[in-house]
């Protein structure tokens, strides 16, 4: 269960360091992404119309479970709303993969000539650059954030959309009754 490895990672950042899940806005910022992914997103590819192929249904889902998971923490945090953000994020995620790839495959090339090295990274660059381009378009196009400012109860209203859907399949992770192992494997029972 992705869910419960999620929390058990929480839990595990909380013994380290128990201020990081309330001060460290990045890893709120990643939990709740994570949540999003994990919990929302099939709920809305589901009711995916089927016009769509499904590689944008899939794109489209994690994305908008993504972004909706976060906008809690987003509007509360820094009293802004993206406008052009699920775009430019339509735009950019899908090639994140292969941009890791490439700098996975630049790190091997630093043992290489710098001359080697130049042309093996020109693939994270150029994926780089066009991420890059992508966000800073979006960022400077007219009204591409709005100011707000959530009262208390906005703020919780907000929470609790998002997690309202989300409880059930909590309670579900950690009430099941399965034989299976701490990664979530089903134990063979004939060994």
């Amino acid at each position: 269960h992705a869910i419960r490895l999620l929390l058990y990672a929480l839990v595990g950042i909380a013994l380290v360091s128990p201020l990081a899940l309330l001060g460290d806005v990045g890893l709120q910022l990643s939990a709740m992404a994570m949540l999003g992914m994990i919990v929302i997103s099939p709920r809305i590819e589901r009711r995916m119309p089927k016009i769509f192929p499904a590689w944008f249904s899939t794109l489209l889902s994690v994305t908008l479970g993504a972004q909706i998971a976060t906008f809690p923490v987003l509007v509360s945090t820094f009293e802004r709303v993206s406008l052009y953000g699920l775009f430019a994020n339509i735009l950019t995620v899908p090639l994140t993969p292969l941009l890791f790839g490439f700098a996975g495959a630049l790190l091997g090339a630093l043992a290489l000539p710098f001359s080697f090295a130049f042309v093996v990274s020109l693939p994270a660059r150029l994926l780089a650059g066009y991420i890059i381009s992508v966000a800073h378009l979006a960022a400077t196009l007219p009204y591409a954030s709005i100011r707000y400012t959530p009262s208390d109860i906005v703020t919780s209203i907000l929470y609790g959309a998002v997690f309202v859907p989300v409880a059930k399949d909590l309670i579900l992770a950690f009430t099941e009754v399965e034989e299976s192992d701490t990664l979530g494997y089903k134990s063979d029972s004939s060994s």
